[in-house]
C-alpha cells in the first residue's frame, strides 16, 4: 500500500512515517516509481509504536525490539521498573511539597522557606534504582535470554511445567549467575544488546543435528576458527570485557542441573549439548597434543586468566571459537 494508504489506516502524517522510516522503525520496499510501498506489517509496527511511545519507551528501544522480539520481554521488565522509580520520585516530590506546604507561615519568609525545603527530602533528580532490585521477572527475562532459541513456539503442558521450573531453580539467592547476567545487560547500550539478543538459531541447530562424524569435522573447523580468534586484537580485549560478567556465568549455567532440566523440556537443547561436548573434547585432545601445542599456547599468553579449558566439559572452547559470530556480531560462514 501506499504512504497515503498508511496515513489514513494508522492516523500517523506524512511526516511521522518518514520520521520512523529515518530511525529504522520502519524498511519498506521502493516502487519502481521511486515510491514507498508499505505491508500490513508496516502498519502493525507503526500502531505498536504509538502504544509503547504512549508509555514512554524510547526510540531506539523500539527499533531494538523490532529487530528482534525476543528481546521485548527484557526491555518493558526494564521499562517498568524506570517507571516505578519514577514514580517513587514523583511520591517524594509530592510528599516534600506538602510537607513545605503543611507547615507554611501565613507570611513566610525566604528564611522559614529555606529552613522548611530542606526538611522536606525531596528526591533529587538523580534518584536512583533500589539497590538490587533483581526478582522473578528479571530471572524470568534471563532465561528467556538463555532457552527460548532452543523452544519450539508452543508449548506442551509438560514442557510449560519443565519451564516454571527453570524459573524457580535459578531465581533461588544462592544462584548468582542470572543476577551477573542481568547485571551486565543493564551496562549495555541498544545496539550491544540487541546484537547478542540475535541469536544464530540455524548455527545451534546445525550443531544440533550433527552426527558422531560431524561433530569430528566439527571440531576440525573450530581449530581454524580459534586461530581466526587470536587474529584480532578487538576479540581479545572484548573477550576480557565480557568474561566475568557475562561469558563465563552463561556457560556455567548451560553445564548446571538447570541444564539437564532444559534438556528435558528441549529435544534440540538435549542434543546440543551432546554434540558441542563431544567437538569440545575432541578439540581439547588435540589442543593438548604436539600439534595443537601452539594454538593452545597462544591462547593461553593472550587469555590467562580468562580462560578455563576445563570449565563446563571444555564449553568454553566452542563459545571461543565463535566468538566473532556469537558475540561481535560476524556473519557464520
Amino acid at each position: 500500500m501506499k504512504i497515503h494508504e498508511v496515513c489514513e489506516k494508522t492516523g500517523y502524517t506524512k511526516r511521522n512515517i518518514h520520521f520512523y522510516i529515518k530511525e529504522g522503525l520502519l524498511t519498506p520496499a521502493m516502487s519502481p516509481g521511486g515510491h514507498y510501498m508499505f505491508t500490513e506489517e508496516d502498519c502493525q509496527k507503526l500502531l505498536l509504536t504509538r502504544i509503547l511511545r504512549n508509555a514512554d519507551v524510547p526510540v531506539p528501544v523500539i527499533r531494538s525490539i523490532f529487530s528482534n522480539p525476543g528481546s521485548a520481554g527484557y526491555y518493558l521488565n526494564k521499562q517498568i521498573k524506570e517507571r516505578k522509580q519514577e514514580q517513587l520520585r514523583l511520591n517524594g516530590i509530592l510528599h516534600g511539597l506538602n510537607y513545605i506546604l503543611d507547615h507554611l507561615s501565613i507570611e513566610p519568609d525566604m528564611t522559614e522557606l529555606f529552613h522548611l525545603s530542606t526538611s522536606a527530602e525531596i528526591p533529587s533528580s538523580s534518584f536512583g534504582p533500589v539497590p538490587d532490585s533483581y526478582d522473578q521477572y528479571d530471572n524470568t527475562q534471563i532465561n528467556r535470554y538463555l532457552w527460548s532459541v532452543f523452544l519450539p513456539e508452543k508449548l506442551t503442558d509438560y514442557q510449560e511445567f519443565l519451564w516454571n521450573k527453570i524459573n524457580r531453580m535459578t531465581s533461588l539467592p544462592e544462584n548468582e549467575d542470572c543476577r551477573m547476567l542481568n547485571q551486565f545487560f543493564h551496562t549495555l547500550d541498544e545496539s550491544t544488546l540487541t546484537r547478542l539478543f540475535r541469536k544464530q538459531e540455524s548455527h545451534l541447530s546445525f550443531i544440533a543435528n550433527l552426527d558422531p562424524d560431524g561433530c569430528t569435522a566439527y571440531a576440525e573447523e573450530l581449530k581454524h576458527r580459534l586461530s581466526a580468534f587470536l587474529e584480532q586484537p578487538s576479540n581479545i580485549r572484548v573477550w576480557k570485557e565480557y568474561y566475568h560478567a557475562f561469558l563465563y556465568p552463561q556457560i556455567r549455567i548451560y553445564d548446571l542441573e538447570v541444564s539437564n532440566i532444559a534438556a528435558e523440556m528441549s529435544p534440540m537443547f538435549a542434543s546440543y549439548r551432546i554434540n558441542i561436548h563431544m567437538a569440545c573434547r575432541i578439540l581439547y585432545e588435540w589442543l593438548y597434543s604436539k600439534q595443537g601445542e601452539t594454538l593452545r599456547s597462544n591462547l593461553e599468553a593472550a587469555l590467562t586468566p580468562y580462560l578455563d579449558l576445563e570449565l563446563s566439559q571444555h564449553g568454553q572452547l566452542e563459545v571461543l571459537a565463535n566468538f566473532r559470530q556469537l558475540v561481535m556480531g560476524e556473519r557464520f560462514e
